[in-house]
């Protein structure tokens, strides 16, 4: 797997890991707000 991350360079991989940490952020959240 760091194999195919490293081949497609680390704009890709920066902007792959932003998108994931916003979403488990949102659904956290999303998560948290439901359960109250």
């Amino acid at each position: 797997m760091e194999n195919l991350y490293l081949n497609k360079g680390p704009i890709i991989i920066s902007i792959v890991s932003t998108i994931d940490n916003q979403f488990y952020t949102l659904t956290k959240y999303a998560f948290l707000r439901f359960q109250k």
